[in-house]
């Protein structure tokens, strides 16, 4: 087991990496990101679209994401029960 220092769920233990390579030990940056988390990066910078294109986008539903709230990745874990 390794501890990940996840920027949406925080510490973690994770299971570690099944490959070990002596020159190039395994680092993980982050566990997994939430459903949506780079839809703005990707739509403008390589879509090349606009604010308000990516708006309407999210309004009809074709565009998503994670529920961003302070628990959303400790849910995706397990980590906290559902209320």
């Amino acid at each position: 087991m390794t501890e990940v220092d996840d920027p949406l769920v925080g510490q973690f233990l994770d299971y570690e990496f099944p490959v070990m390579m002596s020159k190039t030990p395994p680092k993980v940056k982050w566990s997994v990101r939430p459903v949506g988390f780079d839809n703005e990066y990707i739509m403008t910078h390589r879509l090349g679209k606009s604010e308000d294109e990516i708006k309407a986008l999210y309004e009809c539903g074709a565009l998503g994401k994670w529920p961003m709230c302070e628990d959303a990745g400790r849910h995706l874990f397990g980590m906290v029960k559902p209320g």
